[in-house]
């Protein structure tokens, strides 16, 4: 893929690169949802925080003028980040 960035590191391939739609949207909104939960603990009311649906991202990160790129290891998505202008 144009712009995909690979590297291996001690036997794994990590590659860096923009979403495509084959892409699971669920399993990146997963890692949103895990992020805001662990980033957040003690600044954001825990309550919010647990009530945080699943798929809750799923359904934007693919949206016009969103830039949503994912770190894969091995081909399973690991990380992810979004970004506008």
């Amino acid at each position: 893929m144009a712009g995909a960035k690979n590297r291996e590191i001690e036997g794994s391939i990590l590659e860096i690169r923009y979403i495509i739609s084959e892409d699971d949207t669920m399993a990146i909104s997963k890692i949103y949802q895990k992020s805001w939960q662990y980033a957040y603990k003690g600044i954001i009311p825990q309550s919010y925080l647990d009530a945080i649906s699943e798929g809750k991202w799923a359904s934007i990160i693919d949206s016009p003028g969103w830039n949503t790129l994912v770190v894969l290891e091995n081909e399973k998505i690991i990380g992810t980040s979004s970004f506008c202008k």
